[in-house]
């Protein structure tokens, strides 16, 4: 009884993380650019009990095996990465990735971050900028960062011009099609490169190196969706509540079981 109470414990544990990812994934479903999470679990250590009758292995003597779980843990918590669905806004602002990369923006740290979220704005300075109000990496044909403060681009004196790779023309002060710069759009190897910072911003683990993205499609006026599907996450949420409840009733049950046997012996 010692165990079902440890096995089911470890359970209960395992799947509440479950639930509060897929609640963060639900509260996310209209973030635009949002990647959803995913959870594995990973059994536990098992013990090996020989008993005649109910073998459920064998060993190389031919003698039947009992193998008796201590339990289940989360063993990894993994990001999709999966492409969602482009909107149309109409804004000359917004702008969302079709393919690889994520857009670079300049953090109040003066460090840098990564989003798919290309909703962007422009602030009282001219700048172009995220919701946090980070600054979007716009490089010349030198490789520096046209979109800081002391720049002579004024985002708020013209429209937007943008092609499909990201090449940012002028349409300021008269002067129309010259290129000023392109939206930094870059890549990392593998799936594990960044972590979350929080307000839909990626930052590089230790190791990572940026590379510049080159599988990819610019479209200005769009917005890249969450890719979580909510009909998805809400049937996937209603199964592991059945599986904690489940958890749940096997640790009362082997409660009132240790009750009688206790009393047994009153």
């Amino acid at each position: 009884m010692l165990n079902i109470i440890s096995n089911s414990k470890s359970s209960m544990s395992a799947q509440q993380k479950k639930l509060d990812i897929l609640s963060n994934n639900i509260a996310n479903v209209n973030t635009s650019g949002y990647k959803k999470n995913t959870v594995e679990f990973q059994d536990l250590l098992s013990d090996t009990l020989e008993r005649k009758g109910i073998p459920i292995n064998e060993d190389r003597q031919g003698k039947g095996l009992l193998m008796n779980g201590s339990g289940v843990r989360v063993s990894d918590i993994k990001r999709d990465l999966g492409q969602g669905m482009l909107q149309e806004t109409g804004r000359t602002t917004d702008f969302a990735i079709d393919g690889e990369g994520y857009f670079q923006v300049q953090l109040t740290d003066e460090s840098y971050g990564y989003t798919r979220d290309g909703s962007f704005m422009v602030d009282s300075s001219g700048l172009l900028t995220d919701s946090s109000g980070n600054r979007v990496v716009i490089l010349d044909e030198s490789g520096k960062n046209i979109n800081s403060v002391g720049s002579e681009v004024d985002f708020s004196k013209g429209k937007i011009n943008i092609d499909i790779k990201g090449n940012l023309f002028s349409n300021l002060e008269n002067e129309e099609n010259v290129k000023i710069g392109k939206l930094a759009v870059k890549n990392f190897p593998g799936d594990n490169s960044l972590r979350a910072a929080g307000r839909n911003i990626f930052v590089p683990v230790e190791g990572a190196t940026a590379s510049s993205a080159t599988d990819y499609n610019i479209f200005n006026g769009f917005i890249e969706t969450s890719n979580v599907k909510l009909e998805e996450e809400m049937t996937d949420m209603i199964v592991t509540q059945r599986a904690f409840q489940v958890n749940a009733t096997s640790i009362k049950t082997a409660d009132e079981m240790w009750g009688l046997v206790n009393n047994m012996f009153k």
